[in-house]
C-alpha cells in the first residue's frame, strides 16, 4: 500500500519582517553607474528593489535618502526585482528614518516572501 508523504515547504531564512515602501532610492551595480529605482520593502538587514536580472553574489550599493550608499549582496533576482542583503546590518536610526520618509503609510510584510514565477 502506498502511502503519500506530505511535501515540507523549506522556510525563509529571513532574520525580520520587511516594511513595504515605495522610495526613490539610488541603486548601482558594483563598477557601472548608479540609477533611480524604487525601493519595494526594507529591513534592518536585506531589501527588494526594483531592478531586474542581476546575478546572484553580486555587490551592490543602495543610496537611501539622506544618507550614504550602503553595500549590500544580490540574494535573488527575477523578471520583477531584485532581493539583496546588507553586508553591515543598517542603523537603527537610518531604517527608522527611511520607512518614515516614504509617501504612503508603511506596512509590515509578514513573509515569508518568494518572488513569483512569470
Amino acid at each position: 500500500m502506498a502511502v503519500a508523504k506530505a511535501v515540507r515547504q523549506p522556510r525563509e531564512a529571513r532574520r525580520a519582517k520587511r516594511v513595504a515602501t515605495d522610495i526613490a532610492v539610488g541603486f548601482r551595480e558594483q563598477g557601472q553607474h548608479g540609477t533611480p529605482t524604487r525601493l519595494i520593502d526594507i529591513s534592518r538587514y536585506g531589501f527588494r528593489v526594483d531592478v531586474h536580472g542581476l546575478a546572484p553574489d553580486s555587490i551592490v550599493w543602495l543610496r537611501l535618502p539622506d544618507a550614504e550608499p550602503q553595500m549590500a549582496r544580490v540574494v535573488w533576482s527575477d523578471h520583477k526585482a531584485t532581493g539583496c542583503v546588507f553586508t553591515e546590518m543598517l542603523d537603527v536610526e537610518l531604517f527608522r528614518r527611511t520607512i518614515r520618509s516614504g509617501e504612503t503609510a508603511a506596512m509590515v510584510i509578514p513573509g515569508p516572501w518568494k518572488p513569483t514565477a512569470a
